[in-house]
């Protein structure tokens, strides 16, 4: 059975994976940049500070809250989701992503990466019925697909969140 997600995985397996970090972003307007750390110790500390987690953590907790009260049937299957994206996304960490990564990195940056995928697939998973205001992971991996590093993410208030956030990029 072909999942929602499927065309998404098999779309990572072809990106290349941080090729284009530190480089200038030359695809958006001054006003539509994004906050910039311009080496890969910054980046590693974005990507495992308390906010950018919060934010990612957030992203996922606006889309279950809506399915939550809106469609109860639908979002009794998020687990059941959750465990095959696992499953699809393991590989492809192991074989397209852990590779790309510097060898001097250290830092457990997978984590990161791999909670940023999963929950743009869960995304992908209700896209039929979310409102896209809510769906914003989606937008953060596509830094991934442009060669950047979406390394973290940033919200001035909690009811400022997504429409107020920002990404960090590397």
């Amino acid at each position: 059975m072909v999942k929602p997600w499927d065309g998404f995985h098999s779309q990572l397996r072809t990106w290349n994976w941080f090729s284009q970090v530190g480089q200038p972003l030359r695809h958006q307007a001054t006003s539509d940049q994004p906050w910039r750390v311009w080496n890969w110790s910054n980046a590693c500390w974005w990507c495992t500070a308390s906010i950018s987690w919060w934010c990612a953590n957030e992203a996922t907790n606006l889309v279950t809250e809506f399915l939550g009260v809106n469609y109860l049937e639908r979002y009794r299957s998020w687990n059941d989701h959750i465990d095959a994206i696992n499953d699809s996304l393991d590989p492809i960490v192991a074989e397209c992503i852990e590779p790309a990564i510097p060898a001097h990195v250290d830092e457990p940056i997978t984590d990161w990466i791999r909670a940023l995928l999963r929950i743009a697939s869960m995304e992908l998973a209700y896209c039929e019925i979310i409102p896209i205001r809510i769906a914003c992971a989606l937008r953060v991996v596509d830094w991934f697909w442009l060669g950047h590093f979406p390394c973290g993410w940033i919200a001035g208030a909690e009811t400022g969140f997504p429409r107020y956030s920002q990404i960090v990029v590397f």
